[in-house]
């Protein structure tokens, strides 16, 4: 019996899954895009993406990224079933790495209307059709990128985080509401001791006060039976003449 030969693969990136199973602890509402990211991250092991990736522009401008108006020969054969099986047999695949690639939305809008696809799945498959191509730039390129990058995009493919922009915020809303949870959980801890101590001060205020005026009545009755027993004293005056 003859065995098809095994494509070559890469290591699994361990970080990347960690990185998921921690986003679906955090967010189970993400399964399905979250199978999506699975399977290009699958897909990205194979290794015949590496053969798609370009050469840099020497003199493409400071800040710009390294796919610069690059051209990128991907494997036909690979491209077409990956992004059937992704996106659907109906969309053209080389059209749609391009279009994925070159973040052209309106590009994907015309590819849904063709495929009679909805836009907004359409672009979540784009963006996923990809990453095995531009997960397999950033391995080659990797030696290239300079240590400290300060601007807000990709250096590599000049995408912008808009998911990990989007989990932070969520996670920063998250944050925000728990610490709002505690600070009014606070206040009312607060306001129920505040009562309690009102409560109290006014128990000690009512015994000192019922204190006092048995004391004063005590002193009272004291200073009477005292009177009672002092003698009486004439006082006279005389005239003189």
């Amino acid at each position: 019996m003859l065995w098809s030969p095994a494509r070559p693969r890469r290591p699994r990136n361990v970080v990347a899954q960690q990185r998921v199973a921690e986003v679906r602890r955090d967010h189970p509402e993400a399964e399905a895009w979250l199978e999506l990211l699975e399977a290009a991250l699958a897909e990205s092991e194979e290794a015949t993406w590496e053969a798609g990736v370009p050469a840099a522009l020497a003199d493409r401008p400071a800040k710009a990224p390294i796919l610069f108006r690059a051209r990128l020969a991907v494997n036909a054969r690979a491209a077409e079933r990956w992004v059937r099986r992704i996106a659907g047999r109906q969309v053209d695949a080389g059209a749609l790495l391009e279009a994925a690639v070159c973040q052209d939305d309106v590009r994907i809008e015309a590819l849904a209307a063709t495929a009679g696809a909805e836009p907004e799945a359409l672009r979540v498959a784009a963006q996923m059709a990809a990453v095995p191509l531009l997960q397999a730039c950033g391995r080659a390129f990797a030696p290239q990128l300079a240590p400290t990058w300060w601007e807000g995009y990709c250096p590599v493919c000049g995408a912008w985080p808009t998911l990990t922009e989007s989990v932070g915020l969520e996670r920063k809303r998250q944050e925000f509401e728990i610490e709002q949870a505690k600070r009014e959980t606070t206040v009312a801890v607060r306001e129920e001791n505040l009562k309690a101590d009102k409560d109290r001060f006014a128990e000690q205020l009512k015994f000192h006060e019922d204190r006092f005026a048995t004391e004063v009545g005590y002193l009272k009755d004291m200073m009477g039976q005292l009177m009672e027993r002092l003698p009486t004293a004439e006082i006279k005056i005389a005239r003189r003449a």
